[in-house]
């Protein structure tokens, strides 16, 4: 079921998909208001988003509570009972593990950069700090992209003017490079290799940090063995 405000829940029922999901909803209801010079109550937000809850075990929770959710002063309150009663106890803690397990390995860094993108934009936007993030798309990226990147004059990772969209497409038009160059000159393109996502391959993270978990203290992952024909690449460059 749909309705002109806003879509209806199509899944999967993960945190990420809930949370943007209802990010949607909200936004919905505002563009609603704004175009139509109107305010919506609360009782008639809530009301669109449980009609619209359409799996099935999100239907029976919302037919069981309607009475009770109909009654609550906000939407944001309905919407904290979604997330309490949807999302798992341990669900940041959950993708916090899959941001520190992501690394590059042998797939394409721009999959790399989405799958860490998507743990970001799961989270709360202040637990992840910019050079927490940005270190990490540098250090666990694939070892021949890292030393191109180390062999850039002007690069400073630790350059706050540069923000991550920028570090990305930096590294993605390296990348991009490298594996040109190894199509001319070994027939296969690095980026064919793999394409799993990013977080398959575990990494090793400190036991001990500072107060503000600075990323210096991350262990580097133990990279999958680079190839005969990597190496001569790597001798190449």
């Amino acid at each position: 079921m749909s309705n002109k405000i806003v879509l209806s829940f199509a899944g999967p029922l993960t945190a990420n998909s809930l949370k943007v999901w209802l990010g949607s909803c909200e936004d919905g209801f505002e563009n609603y208001e704004d175009t139509h010079d109107k305010k919506l109550v609360p009782k008639t937000c809530i009301h669109i988003t449980g009609a619209i809850l359409t799996k099935p075990q999100m239907v029976e929770w919302w037919a069981s509570g309607k009475v009770e959710f109909l009654a609550l002063p906000s939407w944001k309150s309905f919407i904290k009972k979604v997330k309490d009663h949807f999302m798992p106890v341990n669900w940041k803690m959950d993708v916090l593990e899959q941001f520190y397990s992501c690394s590059q390995g042998k797939c394409d860094v721009h999959t790399f950069a989405m799958d860490l993108a998507q743990c970001l934009g799961t989270l709360p936007s202040v637990t992840i700090s910019t050079a927490i993030y940005k270190h990490h798309i540098l250090f666990y990226s694939h070892p021949l992209l890292y030393l191109h990147m180390c062999a850039l004059q002007a690069f400073d990772i630790n350059n706050s003017s540069q923000m991550p969209d920028e570090l990305i497409a930096l590294m993605g038009s390296q990348w991009d490079s490298l594996v040109a160059d190894n199509t001319a000159h070994l027939g296969h393109s690095l980026a064919h290799i793999s394409y799993t996502s990013s977080t398959g391959i575990s990494l090793l993270t400190s036991s001990t940090g500072n107060a503000n978990g600075a990323s210096s203290l991350i262990t580097p992952p133990k990279s999958p063995p680079i190839t005969e024909e990597e190496k001569a690449a790597l001798t190449a460059i």
